[in-house]
């Protein structure tokens, strides 16, 4: 829409603002020059106040709106049919109000108000910031006028108060940060710090502000300092940002404390500035050493206890040495005293028993001659004298019960199944489908000592009715096994195991090999020796 400008109020000859304000009207020998008609001047000057992108309008001395271009209706929603005539008092907001006379005031006794920035009512009501300048518009030396010229800077204020907005918030973060926090320019110089700074190194803002951040190191330490800050600066490209470094640190009252301090570039439109994070590492220092000194303590201990642990492994390995030899002593006296009472039984107390049963026998012959009623006395004594010698050889057998051959072992659990048989009136067998040879004597009877304690237990202790003894072997092991049909073991046999079950599990470790129960309550139970095979003893 475009403005009325009344010719009256840009009187043409003779008509100038301020040096620095808005001409309205030029010599009639600046128009000649400019090629501009005098007769077009009026509406070559209302073109341009037209098309000015800032709000012009121009009022008399005492607030009467004269002119209202297009640009002033975009800022404040106003047609200029609307404002012309009307008091410019309108569109002061209240509180703005005395301040708008004031300058009026200014303008209106002839001198220019330099741009400020102030607020307006818009038509709808709300505000927009502006900003203004008023320059009075003289005729033969008074103030015919006053030209108001208003720049809309909302957008421009709103970017600005989004950056103290973005300042607040870093300063909150600055300030909320657990370390020291001090940003300096490309020279090192302090532009700002948080309170933590102040608070570890006793200075205050003002007395760190403008000062290298030198001042916070030993002066003994500020060249070199100097220097890696310049190759900090000089290297951003390559080394976006620095890794924490310690170095040592000193406060307002020159005592020193050892600090971590870290570099961050912060490009700002002002240029180049880095933030630097300094921590005081004093405990951490402290928790290193304590660290340093135990784990020195620690290992020391350790020395020294692996010293006695291994002292004490010697001893105890000497003391199991000692104890195995011990039992095996025990082991081997016991087999020499079974031997040697087997071969007393057999070659002592048999022939004895088989002297009295010869002479029972000569003697029931004789009284059966005579037709002595004593003969059957004397027939019960032979036939006792004769179970005796039976059951004499039987003992001689079991306490000397392998032979000192290769298949000794074969022939004395065949034997050991038979005499268990008859002796616990069960049936005890023998299973082994390839014959199994071995020619040392003492493992051979280690083994079958194992086989009589099974085969005794399960029909003593487990009333077994039936014994199976299974003998085999392969490359790689020997296996020996008892199973019966008895009503198991314990639940927990480890906890009332008797001196039988641990000299079956010492032959077994004797032997090189191992032991295991496997037991089934009411079902029976497994005993199974597995041992390598001794060199060149079979395929």
């Amino acid at each position: 829409m475009t403005a009325v400008v009344p010719s009256s109020a840009f009187p043409v000859a003779g008509i100038r603002t301020s040096s620095d304000g808005i001409a309205f009207a030029q010599t009639e020998k600046s128009a000649q020059h400019a090629g501009i008609p005098a007769s077009a001047k009026a509406a070559y000057l209302a073109a341009i106040v037209e098309s000015s992108q800032d709000g012009i309008i121009s009022f008399t001395p005492d607030g009467i709106i004269l002119s209202w271009n297009a640009a002033a209706e975009r800022h404040l929603g106003y047609s200029a049919a609307e404002m012309i005539g009307r008091h410019r008092s309108i569109l002061s907001p209240e509180g703005r109000r005395e301040e708008s006379e004031r300058l009026l005031k200014v303008a209106a006794g002839g001198e220019r108000v330099p741009p400020f920035e102030t607020v307006r009512r818009r038509k709808d009501g709300t505000l927009v910031d502006l900003e203004i300048s008023l320059s009075p518009i003289m005729e033969g030396g008074r103030v015919v006028a006053v030209a108001f010229i208003g720049r809309d800077i909302s957008e421009r204020k709103m970017a600005e108060q989004k950056i103290r907005e973005a300042e607040e918030r870093f300063r909150g973060v600055l300030e909320s940060a657990p370390d020291a926090m001090v940003i300096v320019d490309r020279e090192g110089r302090i532009e700002l710090v948080n309170k933590q700074t102040e608070k570890l190194f006793g200075y205050t803002r003002r007395e760190l502000i403008g000062k290298t951040i030198a001042m916070l190191m030993p002066a003994r330490f500020r060249k070199s300092h100097a220097l890696k800050h310049e190759d900090y600066i000089a290297s951003l490209a390559n080394r976006p940002m620095a890794e924490g470094s310690a170095f040592p640190a000193r406060r307002q009252d020159g005592t020193e404390f050892p600090a971590e301090i870290s570099h961050s570039p912060l490009q700002i439109e002002s240029g180049l500035l880095v933030c630097s994070v300094i921590r005081d590492i004093t405990e951490r220092k402290k928790a290193e050493e304590a660290i340093r000194t135990l784990n020195a303590e620690l290992e020391e201990r350790v020395v020294a206890r692996t010293v006695d642990l291994t002292n004490s492994n010697l001893a105890l390995r000497e003391e199991m040495d000692a104890r195995q030899r011990l039992e095996q002593e025990v082991i081997e006296i016991s087999e020499t005293e079974r031997e040697r009472i087997g071969q007393d039984l057999h070659d002592d107390l048999g022939q004895q028993l088989a002297g009295l049963w010869y002479f029972s026998a000569a003697l029931e012959k004789n009284l059966r001659t005579l037709d002595s009623p004593e003969a059957d006395n004397a027939g019960r004594i032979a036939r006792q004298l004769d179970k005796a010698l039976a059951l004499t050889r039987s003992l001689a057998h079991g306490l000397q019960p392998v032979m000192p051959e290769p298949g000794g072992l074969m022939v004395a659990l065949q034997a050991l199944a038979e005499r268990s048989s008859e002796l616990f009136k069960i049936k005890c067998r023998l299973s082994c489908r390839h014959p199994v040879e071995i020619h040392d004597p003492a493992v051979a009877t280690h083994l079958y000592r194992i086989a009589q304690e099974a085969v005794t237990n399960a029909a003593r202790h487990a009333q077994a009715r039936h014994i199976s003894i299974l003998l085999s072997a392969s490359p790689k092991e020997l296996i020996l096994s008892v199973t019966d049909d008895g009503k198991g073991m314990p639940e927990a046999p480890g906890k009332h195991e008797g001196m039988g079950i641990r000299t079956m599990k010492y032959r077994a470790t004797a032997l090189g090999g191992s032991l295991i129960f496997r037991n089934k309550p009411r079902k029976g139970t497994r005993v199974v020796c597995a041992i390598p095979p001794p060199e060149n003893e079979w395929p």
